[in-house]
């Protein structure tokens, strides 16, 4: 017979200590908590908490604070695009006791305004890498280092899992449901571009020839974005094409792609973008006016 698991003598918290816990928790620091509690410890602290069922607010007693209603809903235009970047150029684990998001791009200036746009304070680190793989050109070439935001909110990760972002993403994810209208689905794409997408800028005679590719090993993932680029930019449907099983690709050609640039380029002034993808279409889109 199995018995039920008591607390022993030494950790068993009173009334008025639960209501200490209760009242104070949310707001102060767990140093701060312990002066209230003559006797007690850390880890009895925290075991007592998990007991009690109570959710901390993520920037109390944290060294670094962030905008913790970022990605609840309603999603403004800048969490539209932030999601879109971190489903395709994203990661995040979610444990029991540590959660994090890691966002990385060889692009600092990006993270930068990602970080701002979360209201973040955390660190943006720099590593350097040797070599690098291209889906595009199937070569190996010396990379540029890569810049990481590592964001460890649990409110932050449990709110992107709720939006569709799961661990261990690339094969399994969806486009999210929230984004249903003109919109939030304009930052959102851009956001997928800067994140897993390719401008490619190529000489036909004397013009240049440029198109739009969007890569995933999610071939479900794309058949809804090439779905909701027909509808809401107005271009033709395109097919998901399948490289080997491996991943899958969607390919809009020069006009297509143009027309695409204008939509995710709109209010220029006002939006995040990837700086460096921006250029390779910016004369396009001027001469096309």
């Amino acid at each position: 017979m199995i018995k039920n698991k008591v607390e022993r003598p030494y950790i068993i918290f009173s009334d008025k200590e639960n209501t200490i816990i209760r009242d104070n928790y949310s707001t102060m620091t767990n140093v701060e908590l312990l002066n209230l509690l003559p006797g007690r410890n850390i880890i009895q602290l925290r075991n007592r908490v998990f007991l009690l069922g109570i959710v901390k607010n993520d920037n109390i007693g944290n060294k670094y604070s962030i905008n913790i209603d970022f990605f609840k809903k309603p999603l403004s235009n800048d969490a539209a695009y932030i999601l879109g970047y971190i489903l395709t150029d994203g990661n995040i684990r979610i444990g029991t006791r540590n959660s994090r998001l890691n966002i990385s791009s060889c692009d600092n200036q990006i993270i930068e305004d990602i970080k701002k746009a979360m209201g973040s304070t955390h660190k943006i680190y720099c590593k350097d890498r040797l070599t690098a793989y291209s889906k595009t050109t199937k070569k190996i070439y010396k990379a540029r280092p890569c810049y990481e935001l590592n964001i460890c909110f649990k409110s932050i990760c449990e709110d992107l899992f709720r939006l569709g972002i799961t661990p261990k993403k690339s094969l399994t994810i969806e486009c999210p449901v929230c984004i249903n209208n003109k919109d939030l689905f304009r930052n959102f794409l851009r956001g997928v571009i800067d994140g897993d997408g390719s401008i490619i800028l190529h000489k036909d005679g004397d013009r240049m020839i440029q198109r739009i590719e969007i890569i995933s090993g999610s071939g479900k993932f794309l058949n809804k974005i090439a779905d909701l680029v027909a509808k809401y930019v107005g271009v033709r449907r395109v097919n998901v094409n399948s490289h080997k099983k491996k991943y899958f690709v969607i390919s809009y050609g020069h006009y297509d792609s143009i027309t695409i640039g204008k939509f995710i380029y709109a209010d220029i002034n006002k939006i995040i973008y990837l700086k460096r993808k921006y250029e390779k279409i910016r004369k396009s889109l001027s001469d096309s006016e």
